[in-house]
């Protein structure tokens, strides 16, 4: 299979748009879906506004110059559902099997770790290329006005590196976002996180405008992608972890009245002293909220 493969691979890894341009200059531009699986929410850092996710990146395109009807004709038939699995080929330099693997990225990628990926080739051309990735995002716009009674959005920006609307356009599967099942516990995993509940999500498409250095009349048009990620905070804990302290310290300030006025004194002083160590301890772990 991979001899067959590489004699009849085109042999470059350049967009298959280029290879369809017309002759009025248009292209038959490559489409390229994506969606997300979501294992789990694995961590959100409130000081350095930053959260770690556990998903499935898959994309779905179509590079009619892998086309070859003969050769899924001569395998088995199940081959047209299942595809082939030519991921070995790809990533092994000593094999040499070039094909175009779209340049999406992530804008506010801080960290990346791949797990495991696939790659397949179906009839007529379709890719499907899945990677099991861990992966840190920069969440700036975070609001800790409500915190820990607070609502999170969670915001991905994707988009192509290197090719404009003309020649890659971003789309979204029907279910852009779905969640992976653990059937043990027979719930979704995102529902075992004790810190975050998730609420709901939103994923849209839409062009960007870039500036054009050849032409600032013309700019360009990159397909752009945005989905948000709806979580509540599990606040239950945070506010025992908030309030039970000055709850206890306010009850001992109380009780000290009826003390004499040395110990009334020395008791007001030791708890002001406390108080303050308490202010930079939970400075240290949570946002710098107004009502600290």
């Amino acid at each position: 299979l991979f001899v067959v493969l590489c004699l009849l691979q085109p042999g470059n890894e350049m967009n298959p748009a280029y290879f369809s341009a017309t002759q009025d200059g248009t292209y038959n531009t490559t489409n390229v879906t994506m969606g997300m699986l979501l294992n789990n929410l694995i961590s959100v850092d409130d000081l350095t506004t930053v959260l770690t996710i556990d998903f499935y990146w898959r994309l779905r395109w179509q590079d009619p110059r892998w086309n070859f009807p003969f050769l899924f004709e001569a395998l088995n038939p199940q081959v047209f559902d299942q595809g082939i699995d030519i991921t070995a080929l790809v990533r092994n330099p000593s094999q040499n099997l070039n094909i175009w693997l779209p340049d999406i990225s992530f804008f506010q990628t801080v960290d990346y770790e791949q797990i495991v990926e696939v790659i397949y080739v179906y009839p007529e051309g379709n890719f499907f290329w899945s990677r099991h990735v861990k992966m840190t995002f920069e969440q700036p716009q975070m609001v800790f006005k409500d915190y820990p009674l607070d609502v999170q959005n969670f915001s991905f920006v994707l988009q192509s590196y290197a090719y404009n609307q003309p020649l890659l356009t971003l789309t979204l599967y029907e279910d852009a976002v779905l969640f992976n099942y653990d059937g043990q516990q027979n719930k979704l995993y995102i529902e075992e996180n004790q810190l975050w509940d998730y609420e709901a999500y939103t994923a849209y498409s839409e062009p960007q405008i870039v500036p054009n250095p050849s032409n600032p009349n013309e700019p360009w048009l990159f397909s752009t992608l945005y989905i948000n990620l709806k979580f509540a905070r599990e606040d239950l804990g945070i506010i025992y972890r908030l309030a039970l302290p000055v709850t206890i310290l306010l009850l001992i300030v109380g009780f000290s009245f009826w003390a004499d006025l040395e110990s009334r004194v020395g008791t007001t002083m030791n708890v002001l002293l406390v108080v303050a160590a308490l202010y930079i301890v939970i400075g240290g772990v949570i946002p710098f909220v107004g009502y600290l």
